[in-house]
């Protein structure tokens, strides 16, 4: 059983644009879930109402007949257009609205929307046109599925809709950003290959006079370079053979100290030889005399022996 609007928010108080708006509007029906904090209300009207203002109702309603409670308010439209609306004369009406509908439920389609392309080819055909991009390709489904809801179901209209996809334009702004980073890399490679280049001669420079570099001041120059080049090798010389000299030297008189102490040495182990060999002998003595002393002990008991049998 449907009422109208007024009936069924006799207390609700509403500025004359809206009242107007809802002159002709009906509420089909209230529907609200187990908790009791989430409100549905059908509304059917004959006049189209933006989605801004349909946002403005329900907070109205939230704020004055609910004023207690923390509930939300959803107010589901759904129109009943005159002859006149085709969806082409809709679009041009309803498309700041859709706009601003699916913004509220995705930017990313929000954009994709906004930035597409509307080809009408009669009043119940259009085509629109996507940029061929990943975010497109994955989300232009449902921008379709969107559109189809707003005209098919809210506004009861034939709405076919084709979705293609095209190349993104670049902008200008692009094309000088791009041109300003080819002139960055371009300096960047020049700078290092200059850089690279001073190097080199430096290093070849650097060769060329450390091995007599005869080209560079002329042949005064050449000659003054030859001359301390020979001197400089001379005093190497020198220096080489006087530490060949002192070395031998050192090593002469460290060679005496060398000879006196393996001489001191070869006397101890000689010594402790000797030592050693005294007392292999002194044992050796003291066991042949303990043989000795064995042996001598039976012939003296015999012969007592034999004097006793005698």
């Amino acid at each position: 059983m449907t009422k109208t609007f007024k009936e069924v928010f006799p207390t609700l108080k509403l500025d004359k644009d809206m009242e107007n708006l809802l002159e002709n509007a009906d509420v089909t029906r209230i529907s609200v879930n187990h908790a009791r904090d989430f409100y549905k209300i059908y509304v059917k009207a004959k006049r189209l109402i933006f989605k801004k203002n349909i946002w403005k109702l329900e907070e109205s309603i939230k704020k004055q007949i609910f004023k207690s409670k923390d509930i939300t308010v959803k107010i589901i439209e759904s129109y009943e257009l005159s002859s006149q609306y085709t969806p082409k004369t809709l679009f041009d009406v309803y498309f700041d609205s859709i706009l601003d509908e699916i913004n509220s439920h995705s930017v990313l389609l929000y954009n994709l929307l906004r930035t597409s392309k509307w080809s009408f080819t009669d009043d119940t055909h259009v085509t629109v046109t996507l940029e061929e991009t990943i975010i497109a390709k994955t989300r232009g489904n449902s921008v379709i599925e969107f559109l189809e809801k707003v005209f098919c179901e809210r506004c009861g209209m034939d709405f076919i809709v084709n979705l293609q996809y095209e190349k993104p334009k670049i902008s200008k702004y692009r094309q000088n950003a791009d041109k300003q980073i080819e002139q960055e890399v371009q300096n960047i490679v020049a700078r290092t290959k200059f850089a690279m280049a001073k190097d080199d001669d430096d290093e070849d420079s650097k060769v060329a006079v450390d091995d007599g570099a005869m080209f560079v001041g002329g042949s005064d120059n050449a000659s003054s370079t030859i001359n301390d080049s020979k001197t400089e090798a001379t005093k190497v010389s020198n220096r080489k053979n006087e530490a060949k000299t002192g070395t031998d030297k050192k090593a002469g008189t460290d060679k005496k100290p060398e000879k006196k102490f393996e001489k001191k040495f070869e006397k101890k182990v000689r010594a402790q030889r000797e030592i050693s060999g005294a007392n292999m002998t002194m044992t050796l003595i003291s066991c042949t005399e303990e043989a000795l002393m064995m042996k001598r002990c039976p012939l003296k008991r015999l012969t007592v022996l034999s004097v006793r049998l005698q």
